[in-house]
């Protein structure tokens, strides 16, 4: 059974009613190709976070963003990960799921822990982006993504492919 399985079939008519069926569509198609070539450890944990990864392979596959990492392994002692990062950047990207419910980023031991990982990672000089999963639906997450990459690198698009170029 995939993770998607088990979500209901939005139901009603109009245009966040389609979109919704839609995103779901695609996430229960990303899901599937995610388990046929990858070991369960390393299955995106939500909706949201399968959404937004199909959103940051389309920005790669059109030279907008490098090659993402999805679940990486950031710290050399702790088992701690990132939801998506791009090691050539130092750039993560946290996708935060349940704020409006009683989740573990919002309780306390959670959030406290989670303050323990993004203070660790910013020692290690990784800057690290968090969004909401409702940002992952509407785009908001991968604008984010980028509007950060073209601060820190310029057009950074453009320089990727200026980069291709020369090769």
């Amino acid at each position: 059974m995939t993770r998607t399985e088990f979500l209901p079939t939005p139901r009603g008519s109009g245009k966040v009613a389609d979109a919704q069926r839609r995103a779901l569509a695609e996430a229960r198609e990303h899901q599937a190709r995610v388990d046929a070539k990858t070991k369960p450890a390393k299955r995106v944990a939500s909706v949201a976070a399968m959404a937004l990864e199909l959103q940051f392979d389309d920005a790669t596959a059109r030279g907008e963003l490098p090659q993402f990492v999805p679940e990486h392994m950031f710290h050399a002692t702790r088992r701690w990960r990132f939801d998506f990062c791009w090691p050539s950047l130092m750039l993560a990207c946290e996708v935060e799921g349940g704020i409006w419910t009683d989740s573990r980023h919002t309780r306390g031991k959670g959030f406290i822990e989670d303050c323990a990982k993004y203070g660790e990672a910013a020692i290690l000089g990784w800057a690290v982006l968090r969004v909401p999963s409702q940002w992952a639906a509407d785009g908001k997450a991968i604008a984010l993504v980028k509007r950060w990459a073209d601060a820190r690198h310029g057009n950074l698009a453009r320089a990727m492919a200026q980069e291709r170029a020369r090769r």
